[in-house]
């Protein structure tokens, strides 16, 4: 619900003058159905970027490649989305694409709603984890990597080895959404002594 609040005040934005005037199309016109894919993925990024509240600092670093994600995925450059947003809302059809991509979100959110939201997990969790793996001397002791590069390992080794966070009953998203707040100092062990003796920025 959240989500869709999001959108639709982001939406809101591209509504537009009720009077249609003739509009020149730009060179790399998108059809109405391809532009409104491309504002529908765009929202759904935007939505979930509101929905995990985002420390602000680290969006600004990774906004554009996020954005740029979306772009590479339509086969289009920030300029030809512009031209194409420009285009849409002054040719007055902005309304009917932003309700468009309304209902698709609502459609889409609806397969979504029996999901358990992301969980804080405790330390003990995440060490019972790490020791039922024989991954505590890694994390804590290893000195051939930088702890950045711990956490990347430990991301990639859990992304093949599900089972073991199942036999924890960790979900999968929580594990990662956790496992990056504490790459990023904004988790809840960092005064844990004994959890990761170095600092994450070394």
């Amino acid at each position: 619900m959240k989500q869709l609040i999001y959108i639709a005040v982001v939406l809101i934005f591209f509504q537009c003058n009720p009077e249609k005037n003739f509009v020149e199309k730009p060179d790399s016109l998108m059809t109405q159905k391809e532009f409104e894919d491309l504002v529908y993925d765009m929202n759904i990024l935007e939505g979930g970027i509101a929905n995990f509240n985002l420390d602000r600092n680290l969006m600004r670093d990774t906004s554009l490649s996020l954005y740029q994600g979306v772009f590479d995925k339509h086969h289009i450059d920030y300029d030809t989305y512009k031209a194409n947003q420009e285009y849409y809302i002054l040719s007055n059809t902005m309304k009917e694409v932003s309700a468009n991509v309304l209902r698709r979100v609502a459609k889409e959110a609806e397969k979504y709603k029996d999901i358990e939201p992301v969980k804080t997990l405790s330390f003990v969790q995440i060490t019972q984890l790490l020791e039922y793996d024989n991954l505590i001397d890694f994390v804590n002791k290893d000195t051939s990597t930088n702890f950045v590069e711990r956490m990347d390992s430990l991301l990639r080794f859990y992304r093949v080895h599900q089972s073991s966070l199942q036999e924890f009953a960790i979900d999968s998203l929580s594990f990662e959404t956790n496992l990056i707040k504490l790459k990023k100092g904004t988790d809840i062990f960092r005064k844990k002594p004994m959890f990761f003796n170095n600092k994450p920025n070394e």
